[in-house]
């Protein structure tokens, strides 16, 4: 025994605990379902549906707790779909089949389905995944692809052209051999400016790439794009006009990207007006907005090409755009920048008498 037991007495009990929370409760089976973004649908023996859960919806048309008890049938009006369940009830192996489903518009899903036991007699268990955003990336893609490959063949074709007319026997023509460099070196800075352009657009798409915070001087930033394309616009006979000063006209991105964005948008109402044409630039702040615009006197953008002119390498005006040279990345690349600033970008346009592209940022907080 310790010689201070008997002193102290024996050592206080210690103090009660607390009693241990209640154990989580789990969820329901059918709301753990419902977590899932993929469509979830579970039938018995009979093909009734007896599980059915939220993502299932935009399938069924109807909330999937309507479903219950229902027939499959009259849940899911889909040969393919039926045919997969009638062989796994009859015990077949689980299988997958990429199906198209239309309720708002046709859309591709895999289907998934396995046979599983329910009480006293089998069911099938299956999964719908939407297919949609993922083939339509593919697609882009593809399309991405086959556009640069197309865009980076014209110029190494005239390229290799001329370089090859040179060491022919060109080369010793001095009255030829000058016109045939020119037009390599052409062709060089095309390529050139179709990269740097895929770097920017590339830059630009880069998921989670948010710009830092910036603000500049809309009026000042617009003058100075006017002043280095007025002699580009002199040389094809039309008159660039300078904005008015517009004072306090911050806008909420950085003077480079707005240059770039001023750049295209000027240099495509240059390239695409007249001869004795006019491209005029406007900065304005209505309504705690500033909002820059530049309207020409062109040719205009037909109504049925206006919803697409900032798609990557789309092109309105194709025999123009092939006499003119541009990469067909110009718009898109306006259009990122400005979305990436929380910008609007719009096209207001009339075939035969031109067009106004427009672009308006809210005012930075002072």
């Amino acid at each position: 025994m310790s010689p201070f037991r008997g002193f102290f007495g024996a050592p206080p009990p210690p103090p009660p605990s607390d009693p241990p929370p209640p154990p989580a409760r789990a969820p329901e089976w059918p709301a753990l379902f419902d977590l899932l973004d993929e469509g979830v649908l579970a039938v018995d023996s009979t093909k009734k549906v007896f599980l059915a859960n939220g993502s299932l919806a935009p399938l069924v048309g109807r909330p999937p707790a309507e479903t219950l008890g229902k027939p499959l049938w009259e849940t899911l009006r889909h040969r393919e779909i039926t045919d997969m369940v009638d062989r796994l009830l009859a015990g077949g192996p689980s299988e997958s089949a990429e199906i198209p489903l239309s309720i708002d518009g046709e859309r591709l899903y895999l289907v998934r389905g396995s046979r599983f036991p329910t009480p006293g007699s089998p069911g099938a268990f299956l999964t719908f995944t939407d297919l949609t955003p993922t083939r339509r990336l593919e697609s882009a893609r593809k399309d991405f692809v086959a556009n640069v490959s197309h865009e980076l063949k014209t110029p190494l074709t005239a390229l290799r052209a001329s370089l090859d007319t040179l060491l022919e026997g060109a080369l010793e023509d001095k009255d030829h051999a000058r016109d045939f460099l020119v037009t390599a070196l052409d062709q060089v800075d095309r390529l050139h400016r179709l990269i740097e352009d895929l770097l920017t657009l590339s830059r630009l798409e880069k998921a989670g790439a948010a710009p830092a915070a910036a603000v500049c001087d809309a009026a000042e930033v617009a003058r100075r794009v006017v002043a280095a394309l007025t002699p580009v616009a002199a040389k094809v006979g039309v008159s660039l006009e300078p904005p008015p000063i517009a004072p306090g006209a911050a806008a909420p991105v950085s003077a480079d990207e707005l240059s770039q964005v001023l750049m295209n948008l000027c240099d495509n109402a240059i390239k695409f007006n007249r001869p004795g044409g006019r491209v005029t630039v406007t900065v304005t702040t209505p309504a705690n907005r500033v909002v820059i615009a530049v309207r020409d006197t062109g040719v205009g953008v037909a109504p049925e090409d206006q919803p697409r002119v900032f798609e990557r390498f789309y092109r309105a005006d194709k025999a123009r755009s092939k006499e003119t040279g541009g990469t067909g990345l110009g718009l898109a690349i306006v259009k990122h920048i400005v979305e990436n600033r929380r910008g609007i970008l719009r096209l207001e346009s009339t075939p035969g008498e031109g067009s106004v592209f427009e672009v308006s940022f809210p005012l930075p907080s002072p």
